[in-house]
C-alpha cells in the first residue's frame, strides 16, 4: 500500500476527538447540574404471616442473615421505634390479662396475638443490647409508649437493641429498637412509622429510601366476605391503589391539633357521623352526631383493629340497637378475643352501617359487611383463630381503659380509604381505594426528582472558562494537526515528486491496490 493511504488520518477518529473535547468543555455545567432521583420504593405485602398461626401483618426478618427469624408486625404511628416482642412475655404456665378480662392466656394464645416473639437468647446472637442512655433518647421519643406502660407501672425501656430488619433481599442498616418484655394492653409487634421513625431513618441511612420520605397505606381487610391482602410502600406509595385526587390534612406539632387528650400522629376532625341500623329487617331512627359549633378530634391509628367512639356514643349505638353485649364466649370458655368489640347473639339479625364526614368534606361510608362479623377468637390449645357458631362482633371496641379518645383503625380504612404520609410537608393525604382487587401497584416516591439548580455567578464564570478552555484546546489540536500534514507534504515535495508515484503537487499516480479475488472453493489449496 502506498505511503498517501498509510497516514491519512481517519475521519472517525478526528470526530471522536472533537465530541471529547466538547464534552470536556461542558464538564463544570454537568457537574453543577447533576440531581440524583430518589431510589424506588419498597412493597411490603400485608396478609396472614406464615410464622404464626393468627397473625396478620409484615412479616420481617430480624437479622441480616436469611435464615434470620422472623417477626409478624403492624404499622403504628403511636411510636417513633419499633417494638419488638420478647418471648418473656410469653413464657411460663399462663399469662394473666388483666382485670378487665378476667382471662388467663396459654403459651400459644399469647404467641398469636402478638404475632410472634424472640427469646432473649437468640436475639443476642445478632444485635447489640443497648446502655440506660440509649434507652433514655428512645424514651424521649416515643412518649405514646411511655404513657401506655408507666399507666400500667411498669418500666417502659427496660431494655433495647440495635439490629437490621431484613425485607426480602433487602437489609437495613442496624438501627435501635425496644425489647419488649413487659406489660398486657399491646398486642402485636410495632413497625414504628411516627413523624421521626427509626425505620424510615435507618433505610435512608442505607440509601433505600430518601431522606424525608413518606410511606403509603392500603391496610387490606380480613372480611369474612371480602377478605383482601393490603399493602404497605415505603419510601413512596402506591399511585395505582387509588383513584381522584389526594385530599391532604395537616399533621400537627406535638401537642397540637384536635385530638387533645391523646399523643396521636395523624389527627383530623369528624364533623358528621350517622350510625344507621337496622333490626331484623326493620330500619331504626338513625343516631346523628352533628354539632357545627364544636369539633370532634379523631386520631387516624392503623395499628388499631375497630373504631374507638368513646363510652358516651358506643353505649347509645347498644341501646339503639338493643343488643345484650357478651363480655366472653359463654359457650365456650378455651376461647381469646385480645381487642373485643360488641359482641351479640347472632340470632339478633343486624345490620350497621357508618356514614363519616371529616374536615374539607372527605366522606366515607362503612358497609356492614366490614363492621359485623362473625366473632373470631384464639383457641387456647393451638393458638389459632376459631369462628364462634353462636355470636357476632361489631368492629367496635367495648371500651378503652386508657381514655376516651375517638380512634379510626383498620376497620376504617378497610375499604375506601388510601393512606398517604408525607413528613416532608408535615401533611398525610386520604385517597379512595380502587375496588378492582387485580390492580398492580404502580410505586411512586414522595420526594420528586430534584429540579436542576440555579446557576450562581460563580458556576456561570465556571462555566464560561471550561467552554472557552476547550474551545482553545480544540483549535491548538487543529493546528497542530494540519501543521503535522504540511511538514509531511513537504518532505515528499523534496523528494521530487518520484517517490511512491507521488508528483510534485501531491497528486497520487499510481493505481489503488486490486481487490482482492473472490473466495471460493477452487482458490482453495
Amino acid at each position: 500500500m502506498n505511503y498517501a493511504r498509510r497516514h491519512k488520518m481517519n475521519p472517525h477518529g478526528s470526530r471522536i476527538l472533537t465530541i471529547a473535547v466538547l464534552l470536556l468543555a461542558l464538564a463544570p455545567l454537568a457537574a453543577v447540574q447533576s440531581t440524583a432521583c430518589p431510589p424506588q420504593p419498597l412493597r411490603l405485602v400485608l396478609g396472614n404471616c406464615s410464622n404464626v398461626p393468627a397473625a396478620w401483618g409484615a412479616e420481617l426478618g430480624i437479622g441480616e442473615g436469611r435464615d434470620a427469624p422472623k417477626l409478624c408486625f403492624m404499622p403504628s404511628t403511636v411510636v417513633n421505634a419499633t417494638l419488638l416482642m420478647a418471648r418473656d412475655l410469653c413464657d411460663g404456665e399462663d399469662q394473666a390479662e388483666g382485670a378487665d378480662h378476667n382471662y388467663t392466656l396459654s403459651r400459644e394464645q399469647c404467641l398469636s396475638r402478638r404475632g410472634g416473639a424472640l427469646r432473649r437468647d437468640s436475639l443476642s446472637r445478632f444485635a447489640i443490647e443497648l446502655d440506660a442512655g440509649a434507652r433514655d433518647n428512645l424514651r424521649g421519643s416515643n412518649p405514646g409508649w411511655w404513657k401506655l406502660m408507666s399507666e400500667q407501672g411498669l418500666e417502659p425501656f427496660p431494655s433495647a437493641v440495635r439490629v437490621p430488619l431484613r425485607f426480602g433481599h433487602v437489609v437495613t442498616s442496624a438501627f435501635d429498637q425496644v425489647w419488649v418484655m413487659q406489660g398486657k394492653l399491646h398486642s402485636m409487634n410495632h413497625l414504628g412509622l411516627a413523624a421521626d421513625s427509626n425505620l424510615l431513618g435507618s433505610l435512608a441511612e442505607s440509601k433505600l429510601i430518601s431522606p424525608g420520605s413518606g410511606w403509603g397505606l392500603d391496610v387490606g381487610s380480613r372480611s369474612v366476605t371480602q377478605p383482601r391482602d393490603g399493602s404497605l410502600v415505603l419510601g413512596g406509595y402506591d399511585s395505582n391503589a387509588f383513584q381522584g385526587n389526594l385530599v391532604p390534612f395537616p399533621i400537627p406539632k406535638s401537642g397540637g391539633g384536635p385530638v387533645a387528650n391523646r399523643i396521636c400522629h395523624l389527627q383530623v376532625s369528624m364533623k358528621k357521623l350517622a350510625v344507621n341500623i337496622s333490626v331484623n329487617g326493620t330500619q331504626q331512627e338513625p343516631l346523628l352526631y352533628e354539632d357545627p359549633t364544636t369539633t370532634t378530634g379523631v386520631c387516624i391509628e392503623p395499628y388499631d383493629d375497630f373504631f374507638r367512639l368513646g363510652k358516651k356514643k358506643t353505649q347509645e349505638i347498644v341501646n339503639r340497637a338493643g343488643i345484650r353485649l357478651i363480655h366472653r364466649p359463654e359457650k365456650h370458655p378455651d376461647l381469646f378475643n385480645p381487642e373485643e368489640g360488641l359482641v351479640y347473639d347472632k340470632s339478633l339479625n343486624l345490620s350497621i352501617t357508618l356514614d363519616i364526614t371529616l374536615d374539607k368534606g372527605f366522606t366515607v361510608t362503612i358497609p356492614s359487611s366490614e363492621l359485623v362479623r362473625p366473632l373470631t377468637a384464639l383457641n387456647r390449645a393451638d393458638g389459632k383463630l376459631v369462628t364462634h357458631p353462636d355470636y357476632n362482633e361489631i368492629a367496635i371496641f367495648r371500651s378503652d381503659p386508657l381514655d376516651d379518645s375517638a380512634v379510626f383503625g383498620r376497620a376504617f380504612l378497610s375499604q375506601q380509604v388510601y393512606l398517604v404520609v408525607d413528613p416532608a410537608n408535615r401533611e398525610f393525604l386520604f385517597g379512595r381505594l380502587k375496588q378492582r382487587p387485580d390492580v398492580a401497584p404502580v410505586l411512586t416516591t414522595t420526594v420528586a426528582c430534584p429540579a436542576p439548580p440555579k446557576l450562581s455567578k460563580a458556576e456561570i464564570g465556571l462555566v464560561a472558562v471550561g467552554i472557552v478552555l476547550g474551545v482553545q484546546t480544540l483549535a491548538l489540536l487543529w493546528l497542530g494537526i494540519r501543521k503535522i500534514r504540511r511538514k509531511r507534504g513537504a518532505s515528499r515535495t523534496a523528494e521530487g515528486g518520484g517517490g511512491d508515484g507521488v508528483t510534485p503537487n501531491g497528486r497520487i499516480l499510481t493505481p489503488p491496490d486490486p481487490p482482492p479475488a473472490p473466495y471460493n472453493l477452487t482458490n482453495a489449496e
